[in-house]
């Protein structure tokens, strides 16, 4: 980064710059643009008073959360968790300005357009400054989601890769968010946005999706004990005989399981009438899914069987896993997340008015966002972006849906009157 002016540069200075520049061949490059709140920092040090008059208590149970609504420029309220809040943040969930050139934010006190020959530069002086906080307030094990459209998409991703390390990138989101798409003379109609998701640490990963049985593809079954099982074979495929194990033999889970068809009888210790080994149909040898040290006590429990198929005879075990839930796929396409649908009619008829805040975001989008990246029912989840506070209503939304106590952390300038 630059940090002078271009104007101000000598010959010499630019010829050394360009001389350095081009070696550089991968990276994002970016004019530095000094920001006012933030070198304001150096000397001065943010202070966040409490406003009694609008705190809003509805004599909950005290172990309750305490919710916090911060009204002032987010780049001082993140200085001042930083104190606070310091790796204590299970989830921060952004929307940041999209940088459209449609004057949708400012710089300096001075709004940005698409004539600002720094549009870029600007835009990300902006969010790195707030990024780096960000990652400081995470825990090792928190997750960040910036949403963002085509305007800024590639050089976020960038920024993000840099400070959270392109290994902690844990995925991006294609959020079908205004189904009716944005029309265009010579661009394809835009129907999407994007959610993308970075790890403060390799500790971070994504949650499951929580799934009903019935929507399994399998046939599950309920014991007796109401645990739902899956009769599975106790052969692997894909994985043959000859694998070796960590001692560099032959693979311990190649031996024979003994059967009496009569009785139902398992034993690895007892040579029963009929002997099994782990042999597909096709003529391969395999293994088997659990070591021969574990089958007795599998046959005691009810947790192992013989069945006689077409294929032959065959050991099933009852596979008790596959219920904790499917990873969140990559697109979510349903209504729930359309922006006009459930974010601008939804938060008309919380506030009772045709104007409101403008491209709410859905809170189902939300509340979505934050069940991928964390399960803790007492997780604390910032937003420093907070707009029409969507944020702070899929935390509330979800408190009651899971029982949990999250805390909410928003943060807002009070540009329009939004904060009060």
């Amino acid at each position: 980064m630059l940090s002078k002016q271009i104007d101000e540069l000598s010959k010499d200075e630019l010829i050394k710059i360009v001389k350095r520049y081009r070696k550089i061949k991968y990276g994002l490059i970016w004019e530095d643009k000094p920001e006012h709140v933030a070198e304001r920092c150096i000397n001065e040090f943010p202070v966040l008073v409490e406003a009694a008059e609008f705190e809003i208590a509805n004599n909950a149970h005290e172990k309750s959360p305490v919710n916090l609504l911060i009204e002032g420029d987010n780049y001082h309220a993140l200085y001042v968790l930083t104190f606070t809040h310091k790796k204590s943040i299970d989830f921060i969930y952004i929307d940041p300005p999209y940088n459209t050139g449609a004057k949708d934010w400012k710089y300096n006190n001075s709004y940005v357009d698409a004539t600002d020959p720094y549009r870029h530069s600007k835009w990300l002086s902006f969010m790195e400054k707030r990024l780096r906080v960000s990652k400081n307030l995470l825990k090792d094990e928190g997750i960040i989601c910036v949403t963002i459209d085509d305007y800024e998409a590639p050089r976020l991703w960038m920024l993000l890769e840099s400070i959270f390390g392109e290994q902690n990138h844990l995925g991006t989101v294609v959020i079908r968010n205004n189904p009716k798409g944005r029309k265009t003379e010579r661009k394809v109609s835009l129907i999407h946005e994007y959610a993308i998701f970075f790890g403060r640490t390799n500790k971070a990963k994504m949650k499951k999706n929580a799934i009903e049985i019935e929507d399994k593809s399998h046939n599950y079954k309920a014991d007796s004990d109401g645990n739902w099982s899956l009769d599975v074979n106790l052969r692997k495929q894909g994985v043959d005989s000859n694998a070796v194990n960590r001692k560099g033999k032959r693979s311990e889970r190649y031996y024979p399981i003994y059967v009496d068809p009569e009785s139902g009888r398992i034993s690895v210790k007892e040579k029963l009438p009929i002997k099994i080994l782990p042999i597909d149909p096709n003529g391969i040898e395999r293994i088997w899914r659990r070591a021969k040290n574990v089958i007795e006590e599998m046959y005691v429990n009810g947790d192992i069987f013989y069945k006689k198929t077409r294929y032959g005879h065959q050991i099933y075990y009852k596979f008790y896993g596959g219920l904790d839930g499917e990873p969140f796929e990559s697109i979510w396409t349903d209504s729930v997340y359309s922006a006009s649908e459930y974010g601008t009619k939804e938060l008309q008829k919380i506030l009772e008015k045709r104007e409101s805040f403008p491209y709410p975001k859905s809170p189902y989008a939300v509340m979505e966002c934050i069940k991928a990246a964390t399960d803790n029912p007492n997780a604390v989840v910032l937003d420093y972006f907070a707009g029409s506070g969507t944020t702070a209503q899929a935390v509330l939304e979800l408190n009651a849906e899971m029982k949990a106590n999250m805390q909410f952390i928003v943060c807002t300038n009070n540009e329009n009157n939004n904060c009060k």
